[in-house]
Parts: structure tokens; C-alpha cells; sequence
């Protein structure tokens, strides 16, 4: 749906999360949070309304369910996380910067944030026009004893 001038009828909301000030020296990383914050520039100047948030240290299902408490029927709904993400038993998680606390497997479970999860806590409470997820997590991250040395 669009007006005269072109422009979309839907409300445009975003949520945008930066992490690279990671605790643990060997997963930090560079360009996360200036990633976030030139896509919340762009994105805003396309009118979305613009959530950023850069260098979480705790759960982020937090700040997530917030966001999803200002979704309306029919917005245009935008998530896009830059950081760290590790695997566990086919789910992926995203990591908090405070990753001291992450020793092994059952701590990214238990202090990451389930990126499933959090698709499913902005869709179900209220019908986008559609939702964009997006998890731009492109480094390995390293819990407190494997080594760096096979990095990719």
C-alpha cells in the first residue's frame, strides 16, 4: 500500500543491536556497533523509527520485549543484530558483551539470548505487514578455553 507520493502507509519500526565490546579479549570485535549505527542512520532516513542499542551486557530478550510491546497490526518490523552468536544444539544464541560469565555450552544457554525466540516474541503478539530479521554474526565466538588459533 502506498499514497500519491509513493511513500508506504505502514508505520516502520526498527531494533537495532550492536555488540563488540566483548568482555573476553579474543571475541571482541570491530565493526559491530558502527554497523549498527549507519544502518539505524539509513534507516531513519527512509522513516523508520529507530531502537539502537550498542554494547548489551545482559539478556537482550529485555530490550527485545519492550520493542515488541510498541508493534501494531501492520507495521513494517526490522531487527537486525550485529555480534556474536553461538550454536548450541541446533539453536543459535546471541551473546551479551559481559561474556566473562560464559564458560561452556549451558552458560550460552542459560545467559545468551535465543535468536528463535526472540523472532518469535516480535511476531506473535501482534501481525506485521512483515518482519526482517536479521543476525549479522560472522566471527566464531570462543568460549573460555578453546583456542584461537584456528579462527576463521
Amino acid at each position: 500500500m502506498a499514497d500519491a507520493d509513493g511513500a508506504s502507509s505502514h508505520r516502520k519500526l526498527a531494533l537495532i543491536i550492536g555488540n563488540n565490546k566483548y568482555k573476553r579479549r579474543n571475541n571482541r570485535l570491530k565493526h559491530s556497533v558502527k554497523n549498527a549505527r549507519k544502518l539505524s542512520h539509513l534507516l531513519k532516513a527512509i522513516n523508520f523509527n529507530c531502537t539502537t542499542y550498542c554494547n548489551i551486557d545482559k539478556d537482550m530478550m529485555d530490550n527485545i520485549s519492550n520493542f515488541a510491546k510498541t508493534i501494531m497490526d501492520g507495521d513494517i518490523v526490522l531487527f537486525y543484530f550485529s555480534g556474536h552468536c553461538r550454536q548450541v544444539d541446533g539453536e543459535n544464541y546471541l551473546i551479551p558483551t559481559d561474556d566473562g560469565r560464559i564458560e561452556n555450552d549451558i552458560d550460552v544457554v542459560d545467559l545468551g539470548t535465543n535468536a528463535e525466540h526472540a523472532l518469535e516474541n516480535l511476531t506473535d503478539k501482534k501481525k506485521s505487514y512483515v518482519t526482517i530479521f536479521i543476525l549479522d554474526c560472522c566471527q566464531q565466538y570462543f568460549l573460555k578455553d578453546e583456542s584461537t588459533s584456528n579462527r576463521k
